[in-house]
């Protein structure tokens, strides 16, 4: 007990060698820590290239794999490394998603406009009523 703050699992909250197992908040030193020990966050980016040339000039590790956006086409890359690092490039075409619903709910109101248009041209103008007495 000697040496411990109070109310306290057992160790300083400001110890850095503790750094995960306390509230990493009111550890100032949390952070310098974590990142000297290596702990990285993850980071997100979007490689861009400019045709299989490009995608073919990235360099990557054996076993790897990768999506790469071609700035000239409406083309993704999908680039594959084997075990001794040799690329395998596949081209993958994107358009832009639509949406089915709406898509369906278009076709119908141009199905029932085409049939009032059809029913209209079958209806004569005027419709000639005579009573026989």
């Amino acid at each position: 007990m000697y040496g411990q703050y109070p109310f306290t699992t057992g160790s300083s909250p400001y110890n850095p060698l503790n750094a995960y197992a306390v509230n990493q908040q009111n550890n100032p030193f949390a952070q310098y820590f974590m990142q000297s020990l290596g702990v990285q966050r993850p980071q997100t980016k979007v490689i861009q290239v400019k045709g299989k040339e490009g995608a073919n000039m990235i360099e990557m590790a054996p076993n790897s794999e990768l999506l790469a956006m071609d700035e000239t086409d409406p083309i993704i890359w999908y680039i594959k490394t084997d075990d001794v690092g040799m690329k395998d490039i596949t081209g993958l075409d994107i358009s832009i998603h639509e949406d089915e619903e709406k898509k369906a709910m278009e076709s119908l109101e141009e199905r029932i406009a085409r049939l009032e248009r059809m029913m209209k041209a079958r209806e004569p103008d005027y419709v000639d009523v005579t009573f026989e007495e």
